[in-house]
């Protein structure tokens, strides 16, 4: 993904305004791989697969999101909860 931005970043330049969405925090990210079932139950029966599950989506969700802090005039990164309002 951060590929990506960077490709459309230099191919367009300053011709647009580019917006990165960073919503998927270890939680949300875990229960989309598991199924919001599947990690409900889980938390119960098997605490440990979660807590790995959710350490391995939190390294992941740091070595996205970090990037997008990098200063860059057309890169705005949207930092929110995906339930925040506005």
């Amino acid at each position: 993904m951060l590929e990506a931005l960077g490709r459309i970043l230099e191919a367009l330049a300053d011709e647009a305004f580019v917006v990165a969405c960073f919503d998927q925090y270890p939680f949300s990210l875990a229960s989309q791989l598991l199924g919001i079932n599947q990690i409900m139950l889980q938390l119960l029966d098997d605490r440990p697969l979660v807590e790995a599950l959710m350490e391995r989506c939190l390294e992941y969700g740091v070595a996205y999101g970090l990037p997008l802090e990098t200063p860059a005039s057309n890169l705005e990164a949207l930092l929110r909860a995906p339930a925040q309002l506005p």
